[in-house]
């Protein structure tokens, strides 16, 4: 003993094990070995609070508590939640670059200011992806002007989540926001059968078509944006993707270029002339449609920050309009059957 530390005998031949046995492979005595050598042994450190907490954690122990990820939600984890709580599902559809995305993040970051809407915030399971997007809106970013990184088709549909609180009955309502490439849902106006592969749609408590406020405003896209958002509402109409226990929101993003735009009053005519054409043609598809002017993300103080989102998101909040589901086969009498899943089953 040195020190209050021990030393062992090491020998340099490769096969001798004389630091385990106390034999030389040899057979010569320890001390007349000419191979040994003396190597200081560490005693194992004793175990600590942190290395028990995270045994404990990699454990098969039923109490342990796992955390959520963070990450955005794929159908199965986003059904869990809708069966196990008050749950609002969202489906955000439309042209890339329309403004999806941006609606919800911006939204997120409302709530870490103020409550909003007649809630504030509770929690999120996708906390970490909603950072992640919303980063590269912040001056942390080293950026001039915000932007929305924009969702990749090969994500196919994931979910945001938001837990708020309701401030009337301090009740607390789950919301989830689906997430797709706008790309998956113009390609319904050139195929209306793919329909059956958006299990978010047929599933959303609210659908909301979103149409962008920039490109109404100009002259030379103002048509297609309008012909973008009647091809899908027919597409999903005549493919009976949605029913009259749904609400319907049409939701014109970027309404802070607009009202900068020379063709304003063009614009807003425009929109107005396309809400009384959705109007007409796909009352009997929805139980109510409304119409919302929002700027989530202005670049301009002229606009307040996340204008129209409170209205929005109460109209998301609405109690499910309860009609007989239309279905062509007989209901199951039991209820457990009537579950609805985001995988048809």
């Amino acid at each position: 003993m040195i020190m209050g530390k021990t030393e062992t005998v090491v020998c340099a031949k490769p096969n001798c094990k004389v630091g385990e046995t106390g034999k030389c492979l040899e057979g010569l005595a320890i001390d007349r070995c000419p191979h040994r050598t003396r190597k200081e042994a560490v005693p194992p450190a004793p175990a600590t609070k942190e290395s028990n907490s995270t045994q404990e954690s990699t454990s098969a122990d039923p109490k342990v508590l796992e955390l959520p990820s963070g990450r955005l939600l794929i159908p199965s984890t986003a059904v869990s939640i809708i069966r196990s709580r008050i749950c609002h599902v969202v489906a955000l559809i439309g042209p890339n670059d329309a403004g999806k995305t941006t609606l919800v993040i911006s939204l997120y970051e409302m709530f870490q200011q103020a409550p909003t809407g007649g809630f504030r915030f509770s929690g999120s399971r996708t906390l970490y992806d909603f950072e992640q997007v919303c980063h590269l809106g912040r001056a942390a970013s080293g950026r001039s002007i915000p932007r929305t990184e924009r969702t990749s088709r090969a994500a196919g549909i994931k979910f945001f989540h938001l837990g708020l609180v309701n401030e009337n009955d301090n009740k607390t309502v789950n919301f989830l926001f689906s997430e797709r490439a706008g790309e998956d849902y113009k390609s319904i106006a050139d195929d209306p059968s793919i329909v059956s592969e958006f299990p978010e749609i047929t599933r959303a408590d609210c659908v909301s078509i979103v149409v962008d406020g920039e490109r109404l405003a100009d002259i030379g896209a103002r048509h297609n944006v309008k012909s973008d958002a009647l091809l899908i509402l027919q597409g999903l109409s005549d493919e009976k993707a949605v029913n009259s226990q749904q609400r319907l929101a049409i939701v014109l993003t970027k309404y802070d270029k607009v009202m900068r735009s020379h063709a304003k009053d063009r614009a807003d005519s425009d929109f107005n002339g396309l809400v009384r054409k959705i109007r007409t043609l796909f009352s009997g598809d929805f139980s109510e449609i409304e119409a919302f002017k929002t700027a989530a993300r202005p670049d301009s103080s002229e606009v307040k920050r996340g204008l129209g989102l409170a209205d929005l998101l109460q109209f998301w909040a609405r109690p499910q309009f309860v009609l007989p589901y239309r279905r062509e086969h007989t209901p199951s009498p039991r209820m457990f059957s009537r579950f609805l899943s985001f995988n048809g089953k």
